[in-house]
């Protein structure tokens, strides 16, 4: 049986930070709190009891980061593979809008389409890979991984269409938390979501 884990990377915002939508153009470090939050997950991990598992990153600093501070709670930092299609997607001109005015631009309509079905509103896109070719990406991903533990560091938009390639509602991930996945075999059972150590 192997040990699959979806993370979502920590916090680029503090809590008295305006927070903004952040893309694939907006390449942002951990803030203090995000920090915290990866090695909590580093510790979680380690406590686990997993060694040397490969661990997988995307390409923006707020998932590398978490995927080194992780790496390091698990010695072996050194060898994160960095997967450009775990890249958050790009969000057009709502890209580093607050919040409140991006869901304003949008409408009701729009944002629950994105919200329930990953349906991108206008101007927003994947950038190399569409919604199908990302739902691929995860299925192939799963299918591929070693029996050695596998830990893909992304962001909530890219973990949320792991669970569209498991047949299961899109549910976002909050930051510094995890999905686990059991693969024995080619079946694939996913024991929780959005999990953060001591939860």
């Amino acid at each position: 049986m192997t040990d699959i884990y979806i993370i979502r990377h920590g916090n680029t915002f503090d809590p008295s930070d305006t927070v903004l939508r952040t893309g694939a153009r907006t390449d942002l470090d951990l803030s203090c709190s995000g920090q915290d939050q990866a090695r909590l997950l580093g510790q979680f991990f380690a406590a686990r009891g997993l060694t040397r598992p490969t661990i997988i990153s995307g390409p923006l600093k707020r998932t590398r980061q978490t995927a080194e501070i992780i790496g390091r709670a698990l010695e072996d930092s050194s060898m994160i593979e960095i997967d450009k299609q775990l890249r958050e997607v790009d969000y057009g001109c709502d890209e580093g809008q607050p919040e409140s005015e991006v869901r304003a631009r949008i409408g009701h309509v729009a944002m629950l389409a994105w919200e329930q079905d990953m349906t991108p509103p206008d101007g927003w896109h994947y950038g190399a890979s569409d919604r199908t070719e990302l739902i691929e990406y995860w299925t192939k991903s799963f299918a591929a991984v070693s029996e050695r533990p596998t830990l893909f560091i992304t962001s909530s938009t890219i973990a949320r269409h792991a669970l569209l390639a498991l047949g299961k509602p899109p549910e976002k991930p909050r930051t510094g938390s995890f999905g686990h996945l059991c693969r024995e075999g080619s079946d694939l059972e996913l024991k929780s979501w959005d999990q953060r150590p001591g939860d």
